[in-house]
This record gives C-alpha cells, structure tokens and sequence, in this order.
C-alpha cells in the first residue's frame, strides 16, 4: 500500500487483471517456494525445540545464565545485519538483470554478473564475519547493555558461534537467485533440504555432546555448517546451468586479509578489558573496544587489499570513498 503512491508517481498505470488462467505458471512457481518455506520451517521448529531443551537442562543443573532460545535468536539478530544491509541490497539490484539476460539465453552475461555479485558481497561480508567472530564479547556487551554481564556474554558466545557461517548463508542467498532467473524454484527447495538436514544432524550432535552452556553455541556454529553444504551444493548445480566461476583465488585472498586484518582484535579486546574494567564489560569500554578495534583493523584489510591488488577489496574501499567524499 506504500508504495502504490510512488508507483503512480512514476507514472505507472494501475489497473486491475482478471485473467486468472495466466497465473497458471505463477501457481507451479509458487508450489515449489511454499515447499521451500516449510522445509525451512520444520528446520526451525527442531532448532527452537533443541535451544529450548537446552535451557530446561541449565535450570535443572542450576544454571541461571541465558542458556536457550532467547540468547540464540537475539544473537541470530546480530549475524542477520550484515546480510540484511549488504546481501539483500546487492541481490535486489542484481535479480532483475540476471532475470532479463536469463530470459534472452544470454547465459555467459548471466555467470559473469553473478560472479562480479559475489565478489563485491564477499569484499564486505568476510570482514564482517570476521569482526563478528573476533568481536563477538564487545558487540553483545555494547548491544544488550541492559542484560547481566553474563547473558550478554552468553549472547557473544553464540554469536561468534555464528560468524563464519555469514560467508556461506550469504553465498547461498546469492546463487539460489541463480536459479529463480531461469524461473527453477524446484531446485532451491531441494538445497535448502540438505541445508536443514546437515544443521539440525550437527545441532543433535551438539545437543548430545556438548556442555549445557556451549549446546547453543553449537547449534550456531551447525546454522553455518548446514549453509556451507547447501552453498557448494548450490555452486555445483548452477555451474553446471551457466559454466564455472573463476572467484576461488580472490575468496581466499579476502579470507586471508581479513583473518590478518581483524586477529589483532582479539588482543585489543583482552588489553582494553584489563586497563579499563574495574569489573565487568560494560557498554563504555565494549563501545571502545569496537572502536579502536575498528580503526586499526579497516586500514589494515584495505591496505593488504591495494597492496595484494584484490580488486573486490580495492572496489569496495573506492566505493566507501566515494561515499565518504559526497557527504
């Protein structure tokens, strides 16, 4: 309803259509996103259940830290901003023109735009990842600085649990958009099977094996694991519609800057906490922490990237200068 307003602004005529028979087409595309939604939602039914159960074993063993659902999904909040911001906003640009080159057969346009999507998506997501899984105390701290000490940390904890699996949930989002081009919502559906089957076989495994306090951690880091099956899963099937893609080299030059970029976080982290904490982490000293943190860590990743000639990396700094410079 907002935007009906802006659609007549831009001088789009509105009129109703009652030709149901050509939403035939529509119907079959559909069916195959709803089996997509429920397979996704029985995946996190089992999760919710598991987390749950986690905190009912906590209160009977007497303890009283967040252990559960809520600390999950609040950390779970945290990892979904840089997709939201970052991944969302590529994918939103990057579907309509694949879809318009899919519909022409221009197949190689199509592998080229996806690859340059994941590149320019890995140049932001990584460091983010990183940031998450070496910064996790501190954001947690900064963030939920109304909880306890404890339930922020626990938060943390789970979050950092989280982090590397950004890259591959990110690179699914991607590469499933591959396919809905070529108007194929079937095969989705198939991958995010394997995805739900991979995470909740790793959260049971957790659940069985871990302690009462890492059981969620754990079923954050199974969230990534699952990902990172359904992403090579997903890359494989796509390969094999629109040719190879040739971003392995420059993946693991991004990985690797950022891991060399955002390591000294970790002992900014415990120096900060050491000089400045008369007692517990609180919003001030985790809201410094994240600043310095930050201010050594961009230039660094930036830096190694113009340095190493990574062009995403070098795309992604010239972007945010440009940014910078109008405002």
């Amino acid at each position: 309803a907002i935007l009906i307003p802006v659609i007549v602004k831009s001088g789009v005529r509105l009129r109703p259509n009652f030709h149901w028979s050509s939403l035939g087409k529509s119907a079959h595309l559909a069916k195959w996103t709803m089996i997509f939604v429920l397979i996704n939602q029985a995946g996190f039914m089992v999760i919710v259940n598991l987390a749950t159960a986690a905190s009912v074993r906590a209160k009977e063993s007497g303890i009283d830290v967040g252990v559960g659902f809520t600390p999950y999904q609040n950390a779970h909040f945290i990892f979904l901003l840089p997709h939201s911001i970052i991944a969302v906003s590529l994918v939103t640009a990057l579907l309509p023109r694949i879809s318009r080159l899919a519909a022409e057969a221009q197949i190689s346009d199509v592998r080229n735009e996806i690859q340059q999507a994941l590149l320019n998506l890995y140049s932001l997501i990584i460091p983010a990842a990183f940031a998450m899984l070496f910064l996790g105390q501190p954001i947690a701290h900064l963030i939920f600085a109304g909880s306890s000490s404890a339930d922020a940390g626990q938060i943390g904890m789970i979050l950092s649990g989280f982090a590397l699996g950004l890259i591959p949930f990110c690179s699914s989002y991607v590469m499933l958009r591959g396919f809905y081009a070529f108007e194929d919502t079937k095969t989705p559906a198939a991958i995010t099977l394997l995805m739900n089957f991979v995470t909740i076989l790793c959260a049971g495994i957790s659940y069985l094996v871990l302690p009462i306090r890492l059981i969620t951690v754990g079923i954050a880091v199974s969230f990534g694991i699952g990902y990172l099956s359904s992403s090579f899963l997903a890359r494989h099937l796509l390969t094999k519609q629109i040719g190879s893609m040739t971003i392995r080299r420059e993946l693991i030059s991004i990985i690797f800057i950022s891991a060399l970029a955002f390591a000294p976080c970790l002992l900014i982290s415990g120096l900060l906490e050491n000089l400045l904490n008369s007692g517990e982490p609180n919003a001030i000293t985790s809201l410094l922490t994240l600043v310095i943190a930050g201010a050594i860590a961009l230039p660094i990743y930036a830096g190694l990237g113009y340095r190493l000639k990574v062009s995403s990396i070098i795309f992604a700094a010239d972007s945010l200068k440009k940014r910078l410079a109008k405002r």
